[in-house]
């Protein structure tokens, strides 16, 4: 059975309904890809064309519907972008205000020690990132 569709295969166990009607298949051949289509044994992609015409509506109705899924899906992808992007920069604020409010509550000493501790140069770079 495999030997009659390779034309239209596409690996995924699915048939291309593109020239299904122009293959040169016997009755029997043709009697197999049904019952396994039917039986879920394959999966039939059907053209715009067929898919219209199967459910009474024109191809373009259908490739309009589709890009205005796809719009929708791109709409969709970058809106969850920018929720992630903000849901991290409210993060990133939180952490910032617990080490401004430390830094507030503590003396000058407790500065001089913590800058020594964490290394001026990663201070000097901090600093150097919010300058620039």
């Amino acid at each position: 059975m495999l030997d009659i569709v390779k034309s239209g295969f596409n690996g995924n166990g699915a048939t291309s309904g593109r020239g299904l009607r122009r293959r040169k298949l016997t009755v029997n051949q043709r009697i197999d890809l049904a019952a396994d289509l039917v039986s879920g044994q394959r999966q039939l992609v059907p053209s715009f064309r067929q898919a219209a015409a199967l459910l009474r509506t024109t191809p373009t109705q259908v490739r309009e519907r589709l890009k205005w899924r796809a719009q929708r899906e791109t709409r969709r992808r970058g809106a969850e972008r920018r929720l992630q992007v903000q849901e991290g920069a409210e993060v990133v604020n939180a952490e910032a205000e617990i080490l401004a409010d430390a830094w507030r509550s503590t003396s000058a000493e407790a500065h001089e020690a913590a800058v020594q501790m964490i290394g001026p140069g990663a201070v000097w770079d901090a600093i150097a990132r919010v300058i620039a």
